[in-house]
């Protein structure tokens, strides 16, 4: 099973989530995920800083998965 599935008819970005017994499971897979906690903004703005055409084209961040060992595979 593909964990990431990208539809371009809708732009969308599918994959699972393993629930645990609640759904702050899903909330701190999807947060490591897209890296929206306060000091990855904080590391993406020092970095843009850093490098003004990067800050430009609004890079700075990277998607991951999960969990670190899906990062590895």
């Amino acid at each position: 099973m593909t964990l990431n599935s990208w539809i371009p008819s809708t732009k969308t970005l599918q994959r699972p989530l393993r629930l645990a017994n609640s759904t702050t499971s899903v909330m701190k897979q999807v947060g490591r995920m897209l890296r929206i906690s306060e000091g990855d903004e904080t590391y993406v703005r020092e970095f843009q800083n850093m490098h003004l055409e990067v800050k430009k084209k609004g890079f700075g961040r990277l998607f991951h998965s999960s969990s670190l060992f899906e990062d590895l595979k």
